[in-house]
């Protein structure tokens, strides 16, 4: 399971007219400037941010900062970013705010500062802006910038999750899972999850998904985490393509079909989720659904590994103690073997044994 990292954020605007009350003009230019950026209209969006910032616009201000982050018709400009967030927290946009706090977070047009970040967050929060609350539970959560209490992280958490933070209610979802700050209970967990999966969190539906699969919290049933797995993986989260691979690869709620096994390991590689190039590495290490091929193996394998994958690194160690896709190397096999190890994979650490064992100058 894993948690989400921190994000810049967009103002969204929406006008509700009642009566004679009537939108503001520079209300009006960032609601343009939405649809003009959802419509890949870069510069039109560009120019209505701007003219709305002028105009005095915390959110126009906001979204002008974000085109200069992501270069959205303009070169891409972090500091000029910083300075048009900062104006827009003072004219009272908890998205500036936020987006200035994550810039303090990172170091991007600022110099890095955790405090200040902090307090931004913080600012944002009491705003109601869910995406601030998130963030700042997220510090309290890691122990950055201020001192880890993961029960006020859980209490943000929760804040952000009512706000309709997708990724508010996955975390909090992940502490209850490990009952981190609050009382372990799976059940809430499960209820977190399922909130977080209907608005938009791929992340929430696959930890829903190995709820269902572990049958903790809920009844067990492989079929519904296949299901969850699927849409994870629809969305772009690589874990979820991964588990459905296994699913298949184990024939766990669907019939067994390790080809289609192995293009969900590929997928899940190509998103970046490591353990999906290490399971591919294995495929092709067994012949499992593909052509036998240690050559190729081993580059998935190495790639896993750099990518911090502890079962990449101790296969990448077992290639190379047997020579296989490699020429022999004890040394190497040592190498990779050791740095598996102190990942934490227990395969590892008796694999290393097994080598020093028997070539214990290569331990050396």
């Amino acid at each position: 399971m894993k948690k989400v990292l921190l994000v810049f954020v967009l103002a969204t605007f929406m006008a509700f007219l009642s009566g004679y009350a009537r939108a503001d003009e520079s209300d009006v230019l960032v609601k343009n400037g939405m649809k003009a950026l959802n419509a890949h209209n870069y510069i039109e969006a560009f120019k209505d941010f701007k003219k709305a910032c002028e105009m005095g616009n915390g959110d126009g201000c906001s979204n002008f900062g974000f085109s200069y982050v992501r270069g959205l018709g303009i070169e891409r400009n972090y500091k000029m970013a910083a300075k048009l967030f900062n104006k827009a927290c003072k004219l009272g946009s908890a998205t500036g705010c936020d987006n200035l706090g994550y810039s303090y977070t990172v170091g991007a047009g600022v110099r890095r500062n955790m405090k200040i970040a902090d307090r931004l967050y913080k600012k944002a929060c009491e705003m109601g802006d869910s995406s601030g609350c998130f963030n700042l539970g997220l510090l309290y959560d890691k122990g950055s910038g201020v001192k880890q209490d993961h029960r006020i992280a859980a209490k943000l958490f929760n804040k952000a999750c009512k706000l309709g933070s997708a990724t508010g209610c996955d975390n909090l979802g992940l502490l209850y899972d490990k009952g981190s700050g609050v009382k372990q209970n799976h059940k809430i967990a499960a209820k977190l999850y399922k909130k977080a999966c209907k608005l938009g969190s791929a992340l929430g539906c696959d930890n829903l998904g190995l709820l269902y699969d572990k049958g903790s919290g809920v009844k067990q049933d492989h079929r519904i985490a296949n299901k969850l797995y699927e849409k994870a993986c629809e969305m772009g989260e690589g874990e979820g393509c991964n588990n459905l691979g296994v699913a298949y690869d184990e024939g766990l709620g669907v019939k067994q079909d390790h080809r289609i096994a192995n293009k969900l390991y590929e997928k899940a590689c190509e998103m970046g989720y490591s353990l999906g190039c290490s399971n591919l590495g294995y495929s092709y290490d067994k012949g499992s659904g593909v052509k036998q091929n240690h050559k190729i193996a081993v580059k998935l394998y190495k790639k896993a590994c750099e990518m911090g994958d502890s079962e990449g690194c101790d296969n990448l160690g077992v290639s190379y103690d047997k020579g296989l896709g490699v020429p022999m190397n004890k040394f190497k096999a040592y190498k990779y073997l050791i740095k598996a190890a102190k990942m934490g994979s227990v395969g590892a650490q008796r694999n290393l044994d097994i080598l020093c064992k028997q070539s214990p100058w290569a331990c050396k």
